[in-house]
């Protein structure tokens, strides 16, 4: 008797998480077009909606003009791409893995368990401290990069939000645009080129560095109680 196969790990949390992306990301355009602030036309549908959720975590393509979204869809998008697609693709972001694993870090840490678990099954603390580490520095780059470009631009007029967006897109090498990517000055786009690099070559050469060549330490200094937060 052949007995069934078993998903692994990466594969449940790939499709658990990629589908509650895609349905949360799809309700969160279409209600906040509807009746975000500053609404946008109004006039995407569903199969709109989902479309710009799923293409703004991987192709980069669009059905609307990114422009007319009210702020409350750009920022739905936004997180979107900071998200990304999963691990092994050519998408970018901080993966869907990575978010799983920050998020069931904070479950835990609010439940107060020792180990930080999914699908009953423990996450080694090696792996939580890659999440970590992938997240934060895409945090620094990301609000760098449009800090940067806030500067370089402050005589355009351009929003805040939209320079966020832009910055965003390049970082998780999305190619989405409100229009502000096309009237940079030089020196912003050689900072959006550069957040493309950093996005497409930052994370694979940031994951390498941390899993390869681990250098075992022979000694452990004492534990101390320290208050966060």
């Amino acid at each position: 008797m052949e007995v069934p196969k078993r998903l692994r790990l990466q594969t449940k949390i790939v499709l658990w998480v990629s589908g509650i992306l895609i349905v949360c990301g799809t309700a969160a355009i279409l209600f906040m077009e509807r009746y975000g602030n500053n609404c946008g036309s109004g006039r995407l549908d569903l199969p709109g909606a989902f479309f710009q959720s799923v293409t703004s975590r991987t192709a980069g393509f669009n059905t609307v003009d990114i422009a007319a979204m009210s702020d409350s869809s750009k920022t739905v998008l936004i997180l979107l791409m900071f998200v990304g697609g999963s691990p092994g693709s050519t998408s970018g972001g901080i993966k869907t893995v990575t978010l799983a694993v920050i998020v069931a870090a904070v479950i835990a840490a609010l439940r107060k368990r020792g180990e930080v678990e999914l699908f009953k099954r423990s996450i080694r603390v090696v792996v939580v401290g890659r999440a970590i580490t992938v997240t934060a520095l895409f945090v620094v780059v990301l609000f760098s990069a449009a800090l940067a470009l806030s500067v370089t631009e402050r005589g355009s007029g351009f929003a805040m939000l939209d320079i966020l967006f832009e910055t965003a897109s390049a970082l998780g090498t999305v190619g989405l645009t409100t229009g502000v990517t096309p009237v940079l000055t030089s020196a912003g786009k050689w900072i959006i080129i550069a957040a493309m690099l950093i996005g497409r070559l930052g994370p694979l050469t940031l994951m390498a560095a941390l899993t390869f060549n681990l250098k075992p330490v022979r000694y452990s200094y004492p534990d101390e109680a320290i208050v966060v937060g």
